[in-house]
């Protein structure tokens, strides 16, 4: 399905997604915050991350939507990596609820660097809709704060700490079956941050 035949993002916004970059035997799938302005994509990825080192040699990608909360902790454990196939085109993806085969073109070299997403095809595999999930929204946005624990300042971390909290309990109350995965952050979070 070409992707001016659907729209997957319907309102301007930042979306979390699995981004999948390969190279050769290298693979990598990365939750990232996909920018969306009107036809605008746009990713934002850190010199130092393996997703950025990976497209500088190869600005194909996936970019995977997918409304499980798992998926996007897995990724972040390097649990996915294993996952990423080739489309025939070689692009790198993940299987997920829809899938955009892309290239990420690199706009600017800072720190963090902007890549510019060109979309070239969009693989719908969604059987039904599902309905929003709260639990795992908040999972997710955990996710997204815990990624920026490392680059914060002290005070900073407090805030996040509260916030944490919140999120994670109240994901763990709305989902049990999410529990395991909360256990195990809170865990490495309060051994890493002493939280």
């Amino acid at each position: 399905m070409k992707t001016n035949d659907i729209r997957l993002f319907a309102r301007n916004g930042i979306y979390e997604v699995l981004l999948s970059t390969g190279f050769g035997d290298e693979t990598n799938v990365s939750p990232v915050g996909l920018h969306v302005r009107g036809t605008d994509l746009k990713i934002f990825l850190y010199k130092s991350t393996k997703s950025y080192e990976i497209l500088v040699r190869n600005p194909k990608c996936g970019i995977t939507i997918s409304f499980d909360a798992r998926k996007f902790y897995m990724a972040l454990k390097g649990e996915l990596n294993n996952q990423v196939r080739f489309s025939k085109n070689g692009f790198p993806f993940i299987d997920g609820d829809a899938v955009l085969l892309a290239e990420c073109l690199l706009e600017k070299d800072e720190d963090p660097a902007t890549f510019k997403v060109v979309p070239h095809e969009a693989m719908l595999n969604i059987v039904e809709f599902p309905a929003f999930n709260r639990a795992n929204a908040l999972l997710i946005d955990a996710l997204v704060h815990l990624t920026r624990l490392p680059i914060e300042e002290p005070h900073t971390r407090e805030a996040l700490r509260i916030l944490l909290i919140y999120e994670l309990s109240t994901a763990k109350r709305l989902a049990p079956e999410l529990a395991d995965i909360v256990d195990e952050i809170v865990d490495q979070v309060m051994k890493a941050y002493k939280l």
